[in-house]
C-alpha cells in the first residue's frame, strides 16, 4: 500500500536466533541478491540486555517444523504430560 517503491533503495537485517533456520535465510539472501535487494540475516538473538536466553522446544509440534518454542517450559504451557 501507499508509493510504488524500489525494493532496491532499502536494506534489511533481520535477526534469527535458531540456527536451524541458517541455511534457510541464507537461501533467502542469495536470491534478494540477484534481484538487488540487500538482506542481511543475523544469526542471533537481539535484545536491550546482555545475557542469555532459553529457548524450550514443544514436545507436541512436528521435529521438522522446528517452530515451536517458549520462553518457558512445555509443562508450563501444556501441563504435566508435556516432556522437558
Amino acid at each position: 500500500f501507499g508509493f510504488p517503491r524500489d525494493n532496491r533503495d532499502y536494506c534489511v537485517f533481520s535477526f534469527e536466533p535458531n540456527p536451524k533456520f541458517e541455511n534457510r535465510h541464507s537461501e533467502l539472501a542469495e536470491a534478494y541478491r540477484a534481484v538487488g535487494w540487500r538482506y542481511f540475516p543475523i544469526i542471533a538473538g537481539a535484545s536491550n540486555e546482555d545475557g542469555n536466553f532459553t529457548f524450550y522446544h514443544s514436545a507436541f509440534e512436528k521435529e521438522e517444523w522446528e517452530t515451536g518454542f517458549s520462553a518457558v517450559t512445555p509443562k508450563t504451557l501444556y501441563g504435566h504430560n508435556a516432556t522437558s
